[in-house]
């Protein structure tokens, strides 16, 4: 489905008869933008997250060991 909105996209950027309006081509700019950034987006996450477990691992086997 994606694959078919760019190639409709290629399509009508390439046929002046059907050009966009750049108004209309933003959002759909950002859209591919973010698209390019979301597997790195979610490997950021995912270490933040452990990192933030392994925080709270360590806190807690620390409190045990003084306990």
């Amino acid at each position: 489905m994606y694959a078919d909105l760019i190639e409709w996209l290629v399509f009508l950027n390439n046929n002046p008869k059907f050009r966009m309006n750049e108004d209309y081509m933003k959002p759909i700019q950002n859209a591919y933008k973010f698209m390019n950034q979301i597997a790195s987006i979610i490997e950021k996450a995912e270490k933040k997250l452990k990192d933030e477990r392994t925080e709270i691992e360590n806190a807690l086997m620390e409190q045990l060991r003084r306990f």
